[in-house]
């Protein structure tokens, strides 16, 4: 005997058939919502600003000191991520490896010049990104 499965999304706003399911984090919660055309469009419209800015503003940091560490060719390059209370080891972990592999991917980082290291969780995230010349004492992190 067959059978036929069909799954219809809903807008969870208005209840109307839905196009996409739309997923995003806010602290260190992540959400999907069903949304159709428009309400999708209103949600990216709402949080276009927000998002741009955040990107930017860490892509640019990572952008400086990739072309720092290009700068100083015998130079280490140390990443310090210190968590939130909130985070769980593996969202820690999976934002080591996002910087990680933008410096390696995107900005050619040999990634043996890079040294991660997990600090001890906070009330707020932090990223320390450190360049240590050549032949000198690598840095701790902060307790």
């Amino acid at each position: 005997m067959a059978r036929q499965v069909l799954e219809k999304l809903i807008d969870d706003l208005d209840g109307s058939p839905a196009n996409e399911t739309i997923h995003f984090g806010l602290d260190t919660t992540r959400y999907e919502i069903d949304l159709n055309a428009k309400n999708a469009a209103s949600l990216r419209k709402l949080l276009g600003p927000y998002i741009t800015v955040a990107r930017n503003d860490g892509k640019a940091r990572l952008d400086n000191y990739a072309i720092q560490l290009q700068q100083e060719p015998g130079s280490q390059g140390y990443v310090f991520v210190y968590p939130s209370r909130k985070a769980g080891s593996s969202q820690a972990q999976a934002r080591a490896q996002r910087i990680i592999d933008y410096l390696v991917t995107t900005r050619g980082i040999d990634s043996h010049r890079l040294v991660v290291t997990m600090g001890p969780a906070r009330d707020e995230w932090l990223t320390e990104l450190w360049i240590v010349p050549e032949g000198t004492p690598p840095p701790q992190p902060q307790r």
